[in-house]
């Protein structure tokens, strides 16, 4: 700015770093005894600290690692983590591993030739030698205010929120766009691109439904449990429920907000959560909880994503439950089993670092694009069917109806005998209906 310009200053930028002086504090707490030989003012700092520590000797990787403000920020991390307790860790690598989740998503979209790795709240940042120019990576971070020492590795502490973790996944999204763009990481993989598709006509009626209102969406909700018992590696399920999404287009769509129509992400985020191990209730009333919230918990449609996996633990008894809750928008009851299957076999496929053994999945996209389209013969023979709409059907009813329906529910259990069942089954091959309808009246109409 020259002299005399009027124009305000612009505002300074600011760089979030990921990589910088955590190993002052962590070579403390790894490599350090606390000890009565620390010389100079670390014992007016630090006090009783060390005075109930045992003899020994410290070594001292550099001079600024013992001035009395490195000491005194360490006795104070010290502190909050051993009041915080192993929960603070436990957090803390979960979201290191969703963050690590949504940058390898960015690099697979763009086609960057890497994968993060993490080992609880640390990941490691490193693109093959073969690519010259990666080094430029780094630079357009930094444009982007984030900062990495190449080289090194990166870190997540409690001080970064939620709106830094997205300011992350921005800046490599726009960085690896940039580098993709300029031809420095080769060819774009087939696949990258969005897909386009129009609704089948079944989901076309869950969409109507669904408009009715959170209550009408929540009712379309699949969501099934799996128990699992014995040491589990949460970070292959992770991976494993990631590359179950994105092996199955239906579970990447997200729906135009009128419905006209769909889009495929090539690479959709990983809505997987891990619940922190409480102890105020036992497991089975945490889960209960925790169905209950899914249960009420519309999707967005529009969004996304469309499925979700939470994970319960239960580090006691060495057991988890895992919850999967789908829209039927995109998911039924067939095709959950589908899904249970195959995220077995992947899970298995990353615990032993293999390929999994699946065969190819088709298409949803061009599946809509065979039944999506409304057939003129099929349009007219149900216009000839309907052309004189039945009259109403009156059935006894238990109370009267509301003018407006409600979506609550329940599930009522119970046993008919055997000789009552083969007459349901008669009944209903007599009059053509399935047997289910049949056996409901049979069981007083609920």
């Amino acid at each position: 700015m020259q002299a005399g310009d009027d124009r305000p200053a612009a505002p300074p930028r600011r760089l979030l770093s990921l990589t910088g002086i955590r190993f002052v504090a962590a070579f403390w707490v790894f490599g350090f005894h606390y000890s009565e030989h620390i010389a100079g003012t670390a014992h007016a700092v630090l006090g009783e600290l060390f005075n109930q520590a045992a003899a020994g000797v410290t070594f001292f990787a550099g001079t600024f690692v013992r001035h009395p403000l490195a000491l005194a920020a360490t006795a104070a991390v010290l502190k909050h983590i051993k009041s915080a307790g192993p929960s603070l860790q436990e957090r803390l690598s979960e979201r290191t591993g969703r963050l690590v989740d949504e940058i390898n998503s960015v690099f697979e979209r763009h086609g960057v030739p890497t994968e993060i790795h993490n080992f609880g709240s640390l990941f490691y940042l490193k693109f093959p030698p073969e690519y010259h120019f990666a080094s430029l990576f780094y630079y357009l971070m930094r444009e982007q205010g984030i900062h990495i020492q190449e080289g090194f590795p990166c870190f997540l502490t409690t001080a970064h929120d939620d709106a830094d973790l997205a300011k992350i996944v921005e800046a490599f999204d726009a960085a690896s766009a940039q580098m993709t763009e300029a031809g420095l990481f080769g060819r774009p993989p087939e696949g990258s691109r969005e897909r386009q598709g129009q609704l089948t006509e079944s989901q076309m009626e869950i969409w109507l439904s669904a408009q009715l209102g959170d209550a009408a969406s929540c009712a379309f909700d699949e969501s099934v449990t799996l128990d699992l018992r014995g040491p589990l590696d949460k970070q292959a399920l992770r991976k494993a429920a990631h590359d179950l999404v994105q092996r199955h287009e239906a579970l990447r769509i997200r729906f135009a907000p009128t419905g006209t129509g769909f889009t495929v992400l090539p690479v959709a985020p990983l809505a997987f959560t891990v619940v922190t191990d409480g102890e105020a209730a036992t497991l089975d009333a945490r889960l209960a909880e925790i169905i209950d919230s899914e249960a009420a918990t519309p999707f967005n449609l529009v969004d996304g994503p469309l499925i979700r996996f939470i994970l319960l633990p239960d580090t006691r008894e060495d057991r988890h439950k895992l919850i999967i809750t789908a829209h039927h928008i995109v998911c039924d009851g067939w095709s959950m089993n589908i899904l249970l299957e195959e995220l077995g076999v992947l899970n298995s496929a990353r615990l032993n670092g293999t390929t999994a053994n699946l065969p190819r999945p088709h298409g949803f996209a061009d599946y809509a694009a065979r039944h999506g389209t409304l057939q003129p013969e099929a349009e007219t023979y149900w216009l000839q069917q309907f052309a004189h709409p039945p009259e109403p059907l009156a059935l006894p009813l238990d109370r009267p109806r509301p003018m407006l329906k409600s979506f609550r529910g329940d599930t009522l259990r119970g046993t008919i005998e055997g000789s009552l069942f083969e007459r349901v089954k008669k009944t209903a091959a007599r009059n053509g209906c399935i047997r289910e309808v049949s056996a409901r009246y049979a069981c007083g109409g609920r």
